[in-house]
């Protein structure tokens, strides 16, 4: 009996011990240490319906609805590399592919070799979403969106840290972190809870769950998540395991069609620093004495174009591009781009020419009218010609950028940018920013550039479509 009462009063004790333990307040304070360096492994699925605006020209309903699923695999070295308040790493992506099925198509996407040393960087400042750009190269924007998926490492922290937490205790994120932890632009509506859900033998697990309502691009989509989050107690705190399930229903918009559907994300982090692109030596080599800043870039036989991510290139083909301007989730500008037939390198076009050309362009219009024209030389030393015309859009005010660049060699492109009046002076100067990302290379030796005849309707697209 009295070995009975002894062990009761040793269980009461232990429970005791439990309880108080349960109620200890934890500091979730997840940790990016300088030279720190993880292998990770990354698993996306996204499965449903891509949603299509309803084609005015054909019978239908509202809209179209087509089958589809994506899948990306990512593995990774990380080196974190930022300073107190922004959190930055250098990764090198040793796999990096994506497949997409759409009906019946089938399509993949990589990283070229060029792209898979990246910086990552989240800013402390509220607003800033995460950044990624290349090293050594400019990322192209598919490669952009391979690499840019909801649970990223440098996210987490944000979403979850917190003072004070109890076992079974919740608390809502910030937006910043919840928006970031999602890919997303910006949060809308957040009644997501994160809950402590245990935390024993040194580690944390914390649910993540609730409905978002966000903006991506142009458009809004409603979100209900369930995430997963483990992380390491201690000292030190580090991120070790995260899994998400979204279930979504999203817009379709100007800029990229919608999605109804679910995806979940499979995140894995271990210690590792065996990369050898991740050593002093190797990053000093590309590095130093560089500003490495998010841009993308479009190419077509000759040239690349350098451009600020919130141009989406919405349709390409080998000479020619249709790009929209989407900042602050609004669709501000439409950007048509296309190779003109070379000229004889020792005759130029003149600006008084280029405004005949334009006027006969816009001819048919009674209501357009060219209002100002400049002769000027981009960063790169391009020659550029410059015709802005004012006119009207189902009676709306609308302005035309007319811009015409060549190379000294005779080479030459249109960019042609169409945008409300009332918003001109909210877009400038991103028109003369795109225009100074041109770079002409060597000029293609294998093949003559084709003619491509100049419409009406191409050339004054509205950005209201």
């Amino acid at each position: 009996m009295k070995f009975a009462a002894k062990s009761l009063l040793f269980a009461i004790a232990l429970s005791s011990f439990s309880a108080f333990c349960a109620a200890e307040d934890i500091d979730i304070n997840l940790k990016f240490e300088r030279g720190q360096q993880h292998r990770v492994q990354l698993q996306f699925e996204h499965e449903g319906k891509v949603v299509m605006q309803k084609d005015p020209e054909r019978e239908e309903e509202d809209f179209r609805m087509l089958p589809m699923k994506t899948t990306a695999k990512l593995g990774y070295a990380q080196r974190f590399t930022g300073k107190k308040d922004d959190i930055q790493a250098i990764r090198y992506y040793d796999k990096a592919d994506g497949r997409f099925e759409i009906l019946k198509g089938k399509t993949g996407a990589s990283l070229s070799d060029k792209n898979r040393l990246i910086v990552v960087r989240v800013k402390s400042k509220a607003g800033k979403r995460i950044q990624m750009a290349s090293v050594s190269e400019t990322l192209a924007q598919y490669e952009l969106e391979l690499l840019c998926n909801p649970v990223d490492p440098l996210a987490i922290a944000s979403l979850i840290n917190h003072k004070g937490a109890k076992v079974r205790g919740t608390w809502k994120p910030s937006n910043d972190g919840l928006a970031n932890f999602l890919s997303v632009d910006r949060i809308i509506r957040n009644d997501v809870k994160i809950q402590l859900k245990e935390a024993r033998k040194g580690t944390a697990i914390l649910h993540v769950t609730g409905k978002v309502r966000a903006g991506v691009d142009d458009v809004s989509t409603d979100m209900e998540i369930a995430s997963i989050i483990k992380i390491k107690l201690g000292k030190s705190q580090e991120l070790m395991q995260a899994k998400l399930n979204v279930r979504e229903i999203r817009q379709p918009g100007q800029v990229a069609p919608g999605f109804d559907g679910t995806s979940s994300v499979a995140l894995e982090l271990t210690p590792d620093k065996s990369c050898k692109y991740l050593t002093n030596e190797s990053l000093a080599k590309f590095t130093k004495g560089r500003v490495i800043e998010q841009r993308l870039q479009w190419q077509s036989p000759g040239l690349k174009l350098k451009y600020d991510p919130r141009w989406r290139v919405i349709a390409s083909e080998r000479e020619a591009a249709i790009m929209r301007f989407v900042s602050g989730g609004n669709l501000l500008a439409q950007c048509n781009i296309v190779q003109l037939p070379a000229r004889p390198s020792n005759n130029p076009l003149a600006l008084v020419d280029y405004k005949k050309e334009v006027a006969r362009i816009i001819a048919a219009d009674d209501v357009a009218t060219i209002v100002d024209a400049k002769e000027f030389k981009t960063k790169n030393s391009v020659r550029g010609l410059v015709v802005e015309v004012e006119g009207k859009e189902g009676g709306v005010p609308v302005s035309w950028l007319y811009y015409h660049l060549n190379d000294k060699d005779g080479r030459r492109l249109t960019f042609v940018f169409t945008l409300e009046k009332e918003i001109m002076n909210e877009f400038l100067p991103a028109d003369r920013k795109m225009v100074n990302g041109l770079v002409f290379g060597a000029r293609p030796a294998t093949r003559k550039m084709k003619s491509r005849p100049a419409r009406k309707a191409d050339s004054k697209t509205s950005s209201r479509r």
